[in-house]
This record gives C-alpha cells, sequence and structure tokens, in this order.
C-alpha cells in the first residue's frame, strides 16, 4: 500500500465522517480507531477498483446482460466494511432522546401543584 492510496481512501473517509484531522485531538480513542480501521478497508478495497476516480453516479446500469442499480452514491464509493466501521463512530450513531410525559398543572404559580415539589404544610 502506498502513501498515495492511504492518502486518497483518508480522503474519501473524511468526506464520509464528517469530521477532519484537526479534530482528531478532541476525538476519543474509540473513534480514532474505527477511523483507522475505516481507512485501512477503504484503501485495500480502493486498490482493486477499476479507475475509481471517474465514477459518477448511476440509477441504474445495464451492460451485457448484467444489472447494476445503486440507490445511494456511496455505495459506488465507499468500501462495504468502510461504511461498516463508519457506523461504529460516536457521531454516526442513533440517538435517544429521553422525555418525560408533561404534565397539565392546575396552576404553575402554586407550589402544591407541583408533582416533583416535596414541600407540604
Amino acid at each position: 500500500m502506498t502513501s498515495l492510496q492511504l492518502a486518497q481512501a483518508s480522503g474519501v473517509v473524511t468526506l464520509y465522517c464528517g469530521r477532519t484531522a484537526d479534530s482528531a485531538e478532541r476525538m476519543s480513542r474509540r473513534d480514532l480507531y474505527w477511523l483507522k480501521q475505516a481507512t485501512a478497508w477503504q484503501a485495500t478495497w480502493q486498490a482493486g477498483q477499476v479507475s475509481f476516480e471517474e465514477r459518477s453516479s448511476v440509477a441504474s446500469l445495464d451492460q451485457d446482460g448484467i444489472k447494476a442499480t445503486f440507490s445511494r452514491e456511496w455505495q459506488m464509493v465507499l468500501a462495504p466494511l468502510a461504511a461498516r466501521a463508519l457506523k461504529n463512530l460516536s457521531w454516526k450513531r442513533t440517538r435517544v432522546v429521553n422525555q418525560r410525559p408533561r404534565r397539565a398543572y392546575r396552576n404553575f404559580l402554586l407550589e402544591s401543584s407541583d408533582p416533583y415539589d416535596e414541600w407540604s404544610a
């Protein structure tokens, strides 16, 4: 693997992860690990792709009876295992917002209508 191939793979991973090398000092060790994994898989995959730099997005391709349809642009330029590694990044995971159910209060000016207040007369 040449340094040029690694630089190209790193550039592609940077595009899809949404972070630059400048922000590396603020990343966790776990995120840095997954970025390295994504770059390694991307470099290996890219080296085996014919005319990788000249691809364009297509919705459907039919040639000599072989059909290929790419529903997303990243499927043409991002290695499958690199895409999987990028899903493990902390800022790419799904998040759950935990909200307490809202209650209708009788009068918000009175402490007695506050269900979280333990004060009693």
